[in-house]
């Protein structure tokens, strides 16, 4: 039979207790914030116009430090963007066609698959897209009187 095997035990290193206390007092500290109530009733208050001040003077420095930052940021998203839609199959394309364009195309789809159906005729409009009555014509400002 073998001898227990004796194997000291390692303390504990200092970050690894803080980590310990600190979940300990989170909590404690987190309800006291949250509450509000006497624990931070005389807790002073930093001046509104000094926190304005040092955020906009934060938001200069980091500016003047790199001033490319914010455009290599945005394209950065809009690449990213790019590659999730290409990666969900959602159409890149940015272009967009008329309306008429498209029914003229599901109409040749249509002649291609069924030869004998007569190709269907565009509605005559106003100006405002409005159909126009039955039997009505439509005529432009100083153009040629309608047919009799």
């Amino acid at each position: 039979m073998r001898p227990p095997l004796l194997v000291e035990r390692q303390p504990r290193p200092p970050l690894a207790r803080a980590r310990g206390l600190t979940a300990l007092l989170a909590p404690l500290v987190l309800w006291a914030g949250a509450c509000g109530g006497p624990v931070l009733q005389n807790a002073p208050r930093p001046d509104p116009a000094v926190v304005a001040g040092a955020a906009a003077a934060t938001a200069a420095a980091i500016t003047l430090a790199d001033p490319d930052a914010a455009a290599r940021r945005a394209a950065a998203n809009e690449d990213a963007r790019r590659k999730r839609e290409q990666a969900r199959g959602v159409p890149t394309s940015n272009e967009s066609a008329p309306a008429d364009v498209l029914d003229r195309l599901d109409a040749a789809e249509r002649q291609a698959k069924d030869p004998d159906a007569p190709a269907p005729q565009p509605a005559a409009t106003t100006p405002d897209a409005r159909p126009l009555p039955q039997g009505a014509t439509f005529t432009l400002p100083g153009g040629p009187p309608p047919p009799r």
